[in-house]
């Protein structure tokens, strides 16, 4: 490899790299609300910047990169790769849209840079982060530190020319060109590295990691780590190895492609590899990698929710962050204020999906692993969030079955499916098999010909499956001798479906012994100890390997997905009904059973004493001791959550609720006891909900059915006897505070009433049903409470008024309208009401009808809509100042005398300036009105206002009368400012207009802040006197003598002219004999307008034809890239060639002009370059393989010319004939009959279809 051409390719993209950030700076220093994307900007560039400086300098140093010793493998293999010329790419792109939009974008507006400004920096920001990851190599900060390592070991650059020839003077020449380029870059690097470090240090400065810690618990984020642990632990030495090599991954993990999906049957494996994949990215994480991982699990249901899934990526994420003490806040803003307000963390998908995505960009590398989705219960959901974070700057890598939707979602996107990975999963499964023979004690005595009967046998039947394997070893460990064994093995089950089969069959034979472990009775007051089992194996063996047991937690969950979708499937109807598991009717055991337990602990078992901690009698077998704390616990924490999934038909629930209520009050110390003992954090017992039963005050019965039955059960319950709810209670508080509509319509249908106060949920004070609804902004409650004629407090008026009002207006307005309302304005008359509603709501509402709704029944009963407040102010002036359209053609309804200066107010709204002032001058507001610096409103707007609106604005106000050409106390016009702020785009709109030029105007550009060049010639174009002189007598000929110097980014004013398309600029400028830049042909190819009259006019001038632009590219490969019409490009051929340009010349691709001719389907010119005798290539047809227009034509023309149609392609031995149809994909009918014609053609011509 030859260092020196990899120093100049390094050198451009540190160029290119500069010349972002030279645009962002200048349009920062143009629009002040730029400056935050700017820094953004800088902050990643600096670093790719300083990187390739310290980059070439090594490359300076050696001669050969594959032979230098000191130089890292990463610079060689990324030299080796496409991403150099990737990134090189992308910046000048990046370039592009900072500087200026193209064309077809500038013909639609005649507002060129006005609406540049921030957008454009932010959408480089998002072309950047969108492909990151060809930077990932000048971005690490390890590739930094080594290479710096590599430069400070190398020789100084002495011995450069002891190692090249005499003959390659060239390449001197080059080395020496780039040292020079070397040392001005390097200047302008040199702080790089304390700028990036200072940044870092402000922000740890910056860092309250209790602040930070409190908002990361405070989001909830589900924590994966345990369950990672135990798939970790399921993992057996030696296997997964093959994933990590295979070609998919190592792309995905170097950031080829960012996202890879592992997609396989049921009990495949997937979860296993996911932790091989997350065990390996931590293993291998490189500097600014960062990794969130996640498993969908069905035994959690948390796990299975797609908002759970996205909130712990988002946690992850955040506390990545934290601990490089960066305060992760920053990046989620709406998050914190909606933490500060007291909501509980979101749930909504659309919420949550930008708040990871903007987490993700804390991070430069960050990695994202979600296993088992079709486990989610919203998989759809989950997918399409999935398929928004797959943004180019996360890596992400998922697991799921290959399910239908699933592929339909992941179409197209890299996959490695398990089913073609056979020989690695059969390597795998053998390593398990004769871990688990070597590792049971019932295997170990076999002969080693019976093990390797087994192994043998278990692998022809897995089919891919490792669960199956997992579930034929511990029915075979069930075997008593090695006959029994050799017996299971001639009759192994095929797929799951019949292995769980066999499993519950076996259970039928055992029935007995499971039905002793039933020792609840729900009929009895007692347990019947006579169903006790001995010990707790007797259950765990007779259930198989349809269960798993946690030893340490004492928890027992279905052993995998596959086992709770056969118990609760279909085919279990048909062959074991009675092991079909119906949801509502388990929910409902389950339910009494906990139920009834509580009952029996507050009664008979005594495990609480009414003082003292809690016991086990002595009396109790060591199985029983442990199992009762833990059924407890679950009642407790659990139990009551089954109410919600039965229906009707359930009323026997009811008799053992009313037992447990007639419980708790025989024993209410003992009951706090146990509430105290177990109040863990679930969501029965969270602080939001905690019930104060020791003193007896909450109705238990309404509280539980409310809480947690669904609606239709309360009112079975209200049928079943009429119950009266408890004196000092109201039941409307539960629905209040759970949200709770349809509870609520169904007890005030019974007559509860929705005017009395009752104590809260919490026990914490007493309340109406209402406050609690307005407080927890529940609307339907709200409304429900309203109807039934609940009296409002007046704290809440005082609430909904204040400037820090909790409640959202739409909320507010709902209390209106009551007789309340109308007595509390009665006694606020001196708050200014309409004032501070406009003031607090008028930016901030999202439903304008809402606001201005609120305020006409403030009219309604007795604010002033003319009154002034204590700075002077209208109503009218305060919403105009908001910049609120309906509020102020509400309150213009109103017969309001206009205040004089109202339309300086407008101009300067903080919104819809331009509607704004069009509805008051349609009122009669004056125009002609001048503030106390003598401005008018056309020189205020030239101060103010940005984007689009100005113009519109300037129109309307010229068009009302107001004076274009009026001078200031300055002697300034509207025109004069905008010229002096160097607003270009400002500028080019009011000259649209047609106003008046003023004698001076050029001087004025001449000292503009920015764009003079631009500025003048526009001027000059629309008629600006150049013969104007200074005062010092001088004109702008020697004023503007500088601008014949090139700017920051290499452009003379002809450069600039030129891409404007300003041809007399142009041609008065060429009359002038300048020297022409070696590359303003360029330019002239990209040129907004004249492209074809200006290259000609540049070639008739002696403009060098033979440049070259920096992909390599020469001028007739460019002209046909460039989208010019076929005629404008011929023409502009024809003229190059005859000037001498090379039509034979090869990019760097090795295309020709020809190449690209065909590809581009300009048949014109192939004709024409084919008429110079340009040999055609051997490859041709395989290019208009490529042709997107006159496919058929070009192929018929290029055959005509000789063009081979045997020719094969050396590394895969097809034919045009095989090319043309293997990349046809569209299934269109006019494309599939150009594909017809195609293919004639080729097979006419002699092309073998066989």
């Amino acid at each position: 490899m030859d260092a020196a051409a990899d120093a100049a390719t390094i050198i451009q993209i540190a160029q290119a790299t500069q010349q972002v950030l030279n645009a962002g700076l200048v349009y920062a220093k143009r629009y002040t609300n730029a400056e935050k994307s700017c820094k953004l900007l800088q902050y990643d560039l600096r670093c790719v910047l300083a990187t390739a400086n310290i980059a070439i300098d090594a490359l300076t140093r050696c001669s050969s990169l594959g032979k230098d010793p000191n130089i890292d493998d990463r610079l060689v293999q990324w030299f080796s790769s496409d991403e150099p010329k990737k990134c090189l790419d992308m910046l000048k792109e990046m370039e592009g849209l900072i500087t200026g939009p193209n064309r077809t974008q500038e013909v639609l507006a005649k507002i060129r840079f006005a609406i540049w400004g921030e957008d454009k920096i932010k959408d480089a920001i998002a072309l950047f982060d969108k492909h990151r990851a060809y930077f990932h190599f000048l971005l690490s900060a390890d590739t930094w530190n080594d290479i710096k390592d590599v430069k400070e070991r190398q020789e100084v650059a002495e011995g450069l020319l002891k190692h090249i020839d005499g003959e390659n003077k060239d390449i001197q020449e080059g080395v020496k060109t780039v040292a020079n380029e070397i040392a001005e870059i390097t200047e302008g690097v040199k702080t790089v590295a304390t700028e990036i470090a200072e940044d870092r240090e402000e922000r740890k400065k910056e860092f309250d990691r209790d602040q930070v810690t409190g908002f990361l618990q405070w989001l909830d984020g589900l924590d994966c780590t345990t369950k990672h642990e135990a798939t970790h632990s399921l993992r057996q030495p030696d296997t997964c190895t093959w994933l990590p090599k295979t070609e998919k991954y190592q792309s995905w993990k170097r950031g080829g492609k960012p996202f890879l999906w592992l997609g396989g049957k049921a009990g495949s494996g997937k979860s296993v590899l996911a932790s091989a994949v997350i065990d390996d990215l931590q293993r291998g994480q490189i500097d600014e990698e960062v990794l969130a991982y996640f498993y969908c699990d069905f035994r959690d249901e948390r796990s299975v929710n797609a908002h759970e899934v996205l909130r712990s990526l988002l946690a992850q994420l955040l506390r990545h962050a934290a601990l490089d003490r960066v305060d992760c806040r920053d990046a989620v803003p709406d998050l914190v204020q909606r933490k500060e307000k007291g909501a509980s963390p979101p749930n909504d998908i659309n919420l949550l999906i930008p708040l990871v995505l903007s987490a993700a960009k804390l991070h430069q590398l960050p990695v994202i692993v979600v296993d088992a989705l079709d486990e989610c219960g919203d998989v759809e959901k989950l997918l399409d969030a999935l398929k928004q974070l797959n943004d180019g700057h996360i890596r992400l890598f998922v697991t799921s079955r290959l399910e239908q939707a699933i592929r339909e979602r992941f179409a197209g996107l890299p996959c490695i499916p398990l089913d073609a990975m056979g020989d690695a999963i059969s390597a795998d499964m053998k390593l398990h098999i004769i871990k688990e023979l070597d590792g049971r004690p019932q295997f170990r005595i076999l002969e080693a010909g019976l093990k390797t009967e087994i192994r043998s046998a278990l692998l022809a039947g897995a089919d891919g499956m490792f669960r199956w394997v997992q579930c034929q070893i511990d029915t075979l460990a069930e075997c008593p001798s090695a006959g029994d064994v050799r017996e299971a093995l001639k009759s192994l089950p095929i797929g799951l479906d019949t292995t769980y089969q066999r499993i519950l069959l076996a259970i039928d034979r055992r029935r007995v012994e499971i039905m002793e472990a039933l020792r609840i009775d729900l009929g009895k007051s007692t347990l019947n100890n006579e169903m006790a089992p001995m010990h707790e194996t007797n259950l765990l063996r007779a259930c198989g390997s349809l269960v798993s047991h946690d030893e340490e937690t004492g928890i027992v969950t279905l052993s995998h997905f596959s086992v709770k979708e056969y118990l609760t499937g279909e085919l279990i109807l048909t062959q074991l009904p009675r092991y079909h598991i119906n949801w509502q009717g388990a929910h409902a055991q389950l339910a009494r059973s906990c139920i009834h337990y509580l009952s029996l602990d507050l009664g008979y078992l005594g495990f609480v004493n009414d003082e003292g901690p809690i016991v086990i009698p002595s009396t109790a077998t060591p199985f029983l001791s442990n199992a009762r704390p833990l059924l407890l616990n679950y009642a407790l924490t659990n139990g009551f959550e089954h109410l919600a999934h039965l229906g009707v038909g359930n009323e026997l629930v009811f008799d053992n609720m009313k037992v447990l209520q007639a419980d708790i009050q025989q024993h209410p110390s003992k009951w706090e006891r146990i509430r105290t003992e177990f109040s863990l954090e679930y969501q029965f017992w969270s602080t939001h909900c905690s019930l104060h039963w020791s003193n007896l005050k909450l109705d238990f019965m309404f509280y539980i059915l409310i809480r947690f039955a669904p609606a239709l059960l309360l009112e079975k319950f209200l049928d079943h006897g009429s119950p009266m709810p408890k004196d000092g209670t109201n039941s409307l508080l539960y629905a209040a505070s759970f949200g709770k509509p349809h509870h609520a319509w169904i007890l005030l249908s019974r007559g509860t009433s929705a005017d009395q106060e009752g104590l809260l949920a919490d026990g914490s004070r007493r309340a109406l049903p209402l406050t609690i609804a307005v407080e927890l902004e529940h609307d339907e409650l709200v409304d429900l409470f309203l109807v039934a004629r609940s009296r409002v407090p007046q704290q809440l008026f005082d609430s909904a008024f204040s400037w820090n009002t909790p409640f959202p207006l739409r909320i507010i307005r709902k209390l209106l309208h009551t007789n309340e309302f109308v007595h509390w304005v009665f006694t606020h008359q001196d708050k200014f009401l309409l004032h501070e509603t406009i003031l607090r709501w008028g930016s901030a509402v999202e439903d304008n009808d809402i606001l201005v709704d609120v305020l006409h029944r403030l009219v309604e009963v007795g604010e002033d809509p003319l009154v002034c407040n204590h700075n002077g102010q209208t109503p009218l002036c305060v919403a105009t100042t908001v910049g609120h359209i309906p509020v102020v053609q509400y309150l213009l309804t109103f017969p309001i005398l206009l205040p004089p200066h109202i339309l300086f107010t407008a101009v300067t709204a903080w919104s819809h300036q331009a509607q704004m002032t069009s509805m008051l001058i349609d009122k009669g507001a004056g125009v002609h009105i001048l503030n106390h610096n003598g401005d008018s409103l056309l020189h205020v707007i030239m101060h103010h206002l940005d984007g689009d609106n100005y113009l519109q604005v300037a129109k309307r106000l010229i068009d009302a009368g107001c004076n274009p050409s009026l001078c200031n106390s300055q002697g300034s016009t509207p025109l004069h400012i905008a010229v002096t702020g160097g607003h270009i785009s400002i500028v080019e709109s009011l000259l649209s207009l047609n106003i008046p030029l003023p004698d001076n105007i050029l001087l004025t550009a001449v000292n503009a802040e920015s764009h003079e060049v631009q500025m003048m010639c526009m001027l000059i174009d629309k008629g600006a006197d150049v013969h104007i002189l200074d005062s010092d007598g001088d004109g702008c000929k020697e004023a503007c003598c500088d601008l014949l110097l090139h700017n920051l980014l290499g452009n003379t004013p002809l450069h600039i002219a030129v891409e404007e398309g300003h041809i007399f600029i142009v041609e008065y400028l060429l009359s002038l004999d300048i020297q022409l830049p070696h590359n303003i042909l360029l330019t002239a190819v990209t040129a907004w307008s004249h492209e074809v009259q200006m290259m000609c006019m540049l070639i008739e001038k002696g403009a060098d034809v033979h440049i070259l632009d920096s992909d390599g590219d020469g001028l007739l490969h460019d002209i046909m890239l460039y989208n010019l019409d076929e005629g404008d490009c011929l023409q502009v051929a024809k003229r190059l060639i005859g000037a001498g340009c090379d039509p034979l010349l090869h990019n760097p691709l090795g295309s020709t002009p020809l190449n690209i001719a065909i590809k581009q389907g300009h048949i014109s010119i192939v004709e024409y370059l084919l008429s110079l005798n340009i040999p055609l290539p051997h490859n041709a047809l395989f290019t208009a393989v490529e042709t997107k227009v006159h496919q058929a034509q070009m192929m018929q023309m290029l055959i005509n010319k000789g063009a081979n149609v045997h020719h094969v392609l050396g590394s895969t031995r097809s034919t045009v004939l095989h090319d043309i149809i293997a990349q046809h994909t569209s299934q269109s009918s006019t494309s599939l009959q150009n594909l017809l014609e195609v293919v004639k053609i080729l097979v006419d011509s002699g092309s073998q279809p066989a």
